[in-house]
């Protein structure tokens, strides 16, 4: 997919929707709307050998969907 080409708009516009690529949030593709559905994650800032990370607390919510993804006409 990433083979389109970007002056043919159209073919590269489904180039991007397929959203074929390993994402670090997990499962990803577009809604409707071109807005991302993905899973939700609670995590906090912790320090592991004096370097400030994120660590996943658990999963909050399952392919989350743009709340407006309903009302977008495109």
């Amino acid at each position: 997919a990433a083979k389109a080409d970007p002056k043919d708009k159209d073919a590269f516009r489904e180039a991007l929707r397929a959203a074929d690529f390993a994402s670090v949030r997990g499962d990803f593709s577009f809604g409707v709307n071109q807005h991302p559905i993905h899973d939700i994650y609670a995590q906090k800032v912790v320090e592991r050998d004096g370097v400030y990370t994120n660590e996943v607390i658990s999963k909050v919510i399952d392919d989350m969907v743009d709340s407006h993804a309903a009302d977008c006409k495109m």
